[in-house]
């Protein structure tokens, strides 16, 4: 699920709403990256892998990037909630790899995950 959200109290609406309505427990996962430490793919890459369980053998390129996040989803062993502030800061200046992610996350609602992943974006 991808949702977008435009402040801090949004998200924490939306973090109530996800655990009401979407079976999210507290001792659940929920992971806040600010799209401000993204701002090239580089980064981007860097600042995911270190917030989400990536695997080491990542290899920093697109492909390699859906697959980790799509195994991320897949084998979850919690519900996650991934929230990432201030979106529109998020490949600021570079909008083809900015359409190349959000690409990924739609490809990501496709998914039937063993775990409810919702990834929540700041607009």
């Amino acid at each position: 699920m991808i949702q977008l959200v435009s402040s801090a109290e949004d998200f924490a609406t939306a973090k109530a709403q996800a655990i009401a309505s979407d079976g999210f427990r507290d001792h659940d996962q929920f992971t806040r990256i600010d799209a401000n430490a993204c701002p090239d793919k580089p980064a981007l890459f860097t600042t995911f892998a270190g917030a989400l369980p990536f695997p080491d053998h990542f290899a920093n390129n697109w492909d390699s990037f859906a697959d980790c996040l799509q195994d991320v989803v897949m084998t979850a062993q919690t519900n996650q909630l991934v929230f990432l502030a201030d979106y529109p800061a998020l490949l600021a200046q570079a909008e083809k790899d900015r359409n190349i992610f959000e690409d990924i996350l739609a490809d990501l609602t496709e998914l039937k995950p063993s775990k409810l992943v919702t990834i929540i974006t700041q607009i």
